[in-house]
């Protein structure tokens, strides 16, 4: 599904003629990488629940 998306959203800056040139490999790269990274977790408790929403907090750190 990500590759979907990242095609419809490169496609999209291509009909408008905006934003820079960013190939849709390297923009599935990062989408990888950030899912990976909230899969992992990452500091202050922010991580992928099993349902793929995302939690955070740690106790005694206001995020917001």
């Amino acid at each position: 599904m990500v590759r979907h998306r990242v095609h419809d959203l490169t496609k999209a800056v291509e009909e408008k003629g905006e934003g820079r040139d960013v190939g849709p490999q390297a923009l599935h790269d990062a989408v990888d990488a950030i899912l990976t990274g909230y899969s992992a977790g990452t500091r202050f408790g922010i991580r992928m629940d099993r349902d793929g929403l995302l939690l955070a907090g740690a106790p005694g750190v206001q995020l917001t």
